[in-house]
């Protein structure tokens, strides 16, 4: 169990430079065809389609740093994902990630943990390019 402690805990930022690469993977695994998000021209600057700040997020190799809190990562759940978009996010920009464990909360008796993360993205001019509101569940 994570201890109430650890709610309002912000994580060490994490930093992704975004390639057109990326986004092009990103838009053939999601069926997007429009030249704003797969332009073939590796001259193209490419925009991001609106989900793919979760996938930044992944890039990180501790899962959003809930390792800390001990969860086993076996043993969880992904049930909900919400989404605010702020600037667009464009090959070639670097983004960071602030995150914080929002909130923390038990269902049927501590048979499940609920927990919210938080997490904003900022390109390099310091701009939000959105919000995700993340809630994992953890069974004991």
């Amino acid at each position: 169990m994570v201890d109430q402690s650890w709610v309002g805990t912000e994580f060490e930022p994490t930093v992704v430079d975004i390639t057109a690469h990326q986004l092009r993977f990103f838009a053939k695994v999601t069926g997007e065809t429009r030249d704003e998000y797969a332009n073939p021209d590796p001259d193209a600057v490419l925009l991001a389609p609106p989900t793919f700040l979760f996938s930044v997020g992944m890039a990180d190799p501790d899962f959003f740093e809930i390792r800390k809190l001990g969860i086993n990562l076996g043993k969880i759940l992904h049930a909900t994902q919400s989404f605010e978009y702020g600037e667009p996010i464009r090959s070639g920009d670097r983004i960071t990630l602030r995150r914080k464990l929002a909130d923390r909360f038990e269902k049927k008796g501590g048979a499940l943990e609920f927990l919210v993360l938080e997490c904003e993205g900022f390109n390099q001019r310091g701009e939000s390019v959105g919000r995700m509101t993340s809630t994992i569940v953890e069974r004991h």
